[in-house]
């Protein structure tokens, strides 16, 4: 952050940038520009936003809709709630939390978290903001990117739990040990209900060998909880 004696100037989010350009340039350089950055976003896997807090204006990159799996308007413009309903909602409070804090400190927090788009799939984004201060150092907009990190961040998380279940397999028997199998999988997954099954050699009956914790806790009546057969 700048130093309090330090003259602020504001800056734009990038697709902002993009469009106060073309107003300034002829219509056909204005409209490279805006592929330009519209193609380096989806490169990236990195949509853009900006907010203006006194008016509560939302706007967003084509590739931010693409994230969060929403149509994009036709001037970039949507409401606050809608981007809020995409936030999983175990993350709603820390994102609030971290909003809060950025507008009350001016220290923008990167933050990573959870989003469901309307089809019902999860992803992990990575957020990092600016704050865009005028000459007397009032906030008039707050910008920044979203870049989608699902794959690095399911991969990372694989790698996690297979070695937390070898390390498991070391203290506790095969039972015990399927069971915090389907614990892994299901938060993997992002589960509510899992378990495990065979299917006998005249392939008409199924045979139930494991339930997660929370299958056999909240799912299973008391007398059947940690009998599969």
């Amino acid at each position: 952050m700048p130093e309090a004696d330090e003259t602020v100037t504001a800056r734009p989010a990038p697709h902002e940038q993009a469009r106060s350009r073309g107003r300034n340039e002829a219509p056909g350089d204005a409209a490279r520009l805006a592929r330009l950055l519209e193609h380096g976003e989806e490169l990236s896997h990195s949509g853009s936003w900006r907010i203006d807090p006194a008016t509560g204006a939302l706007t967003l990159s084509r590739e931010m809709f693409r994230i969060l799996g929403l149509e994009p308007t036709s001037d970039g413009l949507i409401t606050s709630d809608v981007i809020d309903r995409t936030v999983h909602p175990d993350d709603r409070a820390m994102i609030q939390q971290t909003t809060v804090s950025t507008l009350q400190g001016h220290i923008p927090e990167p933050v990573e978290y959870r989003i469901v788009r309307p089809d019902g799939s999860l992803r992990w984004v990575y957020a990092d903001a600016d704050l865009e201060l005028d000459e007397s150092g009032r906030i008039v907009a707050l910008s920044g990117f979203v870049r989608d990190v699902t794959d690095g961040k399911r991969e990372q998380m694989i790698a996690d739990a297979r070695l937390r279940l070898i390390e498991f397999a070391t203290l506790h028997s095969l039972d015990e040990l399927l069971e915090e199998v389907l614990n892994e999988a299901e938060a993997l997954t992002d589960s509510a209900i899992s378990f495990l099954c065979f299917m006998d050699d005249d392939q008409r009956r199924v045979r139930l060998q494991a339930w997660s914790s929370r299958t056999k806790g909240h799912f299973l009546p008391t007398d059947e909880a940690g009998r599969p057969d």
